[in-house]
């Protein structure tokens, strides 16, 4: 009823010119005619700003690992925490400690066996600083991405392929520990990195080829 009364006061002082034909004016473009192009553009018109868009969708990575990059950024993987929030069954603690409660942040970042994975990586990387990035108790995971994106690189966008990849294989052994019943020691999940790397810059990902030469 709102949007009615509003129409009504807009088309209340419009007069009508009998014997007048009636003319149809695209008002996204100078010349007042429609295109697709124009079209395609007023979609994002509304679109709000994503803080986080070069680093999940402006970044080469699988889409599967895009849409998980996307949930972490935005604390939507399903941890003990979330699980706990609505009251379905969880594991009381973190799969890869056994003693603190698992966030996604915990989980990716700040334990020590994620950790070992990351210290590795920036070996691989030849990239040293990405240890500093850790473990400093950021209270969200964008900000432990943000900080990582900054560090010393010959190829920022590598980078971030690499910081997906890397994020992508810890949730998936924590994955498999909590429904396969299966572990393995960073070294191993490093060498998945390493081949899984390598499928990845056959693939296109020629920021990480540079990163890793």
């Amino acid at each position: 009823m709102e949007q009615y009364v509003r129409l009504w006061d807009l088309v209340s002082n419009i007069n009508l010119t009998p014997g007048t034909e009636d003319s149809i004016v695209w008002t996204l473009t100078p010349n007042g005619c429609y295109s697709a192009r124009s079209a395609y553009k007023v979609q994002f018109m509304a679109a709000l700003p994503c803080p986080f868009g070069n680093i999940v969708w402006k970044t080469w990575a699988p889409p599967k690992c895009h849409f998980f990059a996307w949930l972490a950024v935005q604390n939507l993987l399903w941890t003990a925490d979330r699980l706990a929030k609505r009251g379905w069954p969880h594991p009381p603690t973190c799969q890869l400690c056994r003693c603190s409660p698992e966030t996604a942040r915990h989980l990716l970042f700040e334990f020590r066996f994620s950790k070992r994975i990351w210290m590795a990586a920036a070996s691989w990387l030849s990239c040293p600083d990405l240890i500093r990035c850790l473990g400093t108790g950021r209270p969200k995971v964008p900000e432990y991405l943000q900080s990582i994106v900054r560090t010393p690189t010959s190829s920022t966008k590598g980078l971030r392929t690499a910081i997906i990849l890397i994020a992508w294989e810890i949730w998936k052994e924590r994955n498999e520990r909590v429904f396969n019943n299966k572990s393995s020691l960073p070294s191993e999940i490093m060498l998945k990195i390493r081949e899984e790397g390598k499928d990845w810059i056959l693939a296109g990902a020629k920021g990480l080829a540079e990163l890793v030469g």
